[in-house]
């Protein structure tokens, strides 16, 4: 889906001026900033330092008011989070649910699955799906959270899918090398470069080489897993 432009993200429909116009003169710039905010993010700014001045001057513009003053209202005051439950309710947006929050983990698991995806990526594709399904998680430090959890799962998942798949051979030889890692065949000398082109240097790579393949690992796992760098699911 195309992303938006900025006037279509920050335009006031006929209902959000509704909405926004039950408020008195003074309030109307804020309540509107935090429901078009909502509307583009899934969760309320928490500072002004989230909201880009184009974005409340457009606003500004629209209402035909002047841009206010910072200092005249804070989005962590009471005030504010009254504004807040007010723009849900408008929105028919619920508390997450355990349900909700089961469903989008599900769903949050099955596009991580075996595909490249950055930590913010994640949380803001757990954003869209609460924007889709009008359900509200308050915000980001509390999303973030819960997207850790969902990659957390999936790593001890993929860890114990392989662990399944060894050899008693196999975990007996990987324990000696875990056990005295910096031995010749040591888990922490496996990847060492080979180095300049001596002897014992090809000696010591044959070595090694020798000692992973005989480890007769699952590779075909990996299949399904994009290895393209430091975003692999759940392994970073």
């Amino acid at each position: 889906m195309a992303e938006r432009s900025f006037i279509e993200q920050w335009s006031l429909t006929f209902d959000d001026l509704g909405f926004v116009n039950g408020y008195r003169k003074t309030m109307r710039i804020w309540i509107a900033l935090q429901l078009k905010f909502f509307c583009l993010h899934g969760y309320f700014p928490a500072d002004h330092s989230d909201i880009a001045s184009d974005c409340t001057a457009y606003l500004a513009e629209q209402m035909g008011c002047s841009v206010p003053d910072q200092s005249d209202y804070q989005f962590k005051a009471r005030r504010a989070r009254r504004h807040n439950q007010d723009v849900l309710r408008h929105l028919g947006f619920h508390r997450g649910t355990d349900r909700d929050k089961a469903t989008l983990k599900l769903w949050l698991s099955e596009i991580f699955r075996g595909n490249q995806v950055s930590f913010d990526n994640m949380v803001s594709q757990a954003f869209g799906w609460c924007l889709h399904h009008k359900v509200y998680i308050p915000s980001r430090k509390i999303m973030g959270r819960f997207v850790g959890s969902v990659r957390r799962t999936f790593r001890d998942d993929f860890l114990v899918s392989v662990t399944r798949q060894l050899s008693s051979d196999t975990i007996a030889k990987l324990e000696v090398s875990l056990a005295d890692p910096m031995a010749a065949t040591g888990f922490k000398r496996l990847k060492d470069d080979v180095g300049a082109a001596a002897l014992d240097n090809m000696l010591s790579a044959t070595e090694r080489l020798a000692f992973i393949r005989d480890l007769n690992l699952p590779m075909d796992i990996l299949e399904k897993v994009d290895r393209a760098g430091e975003g692999r699911p759940g392994l970073d």
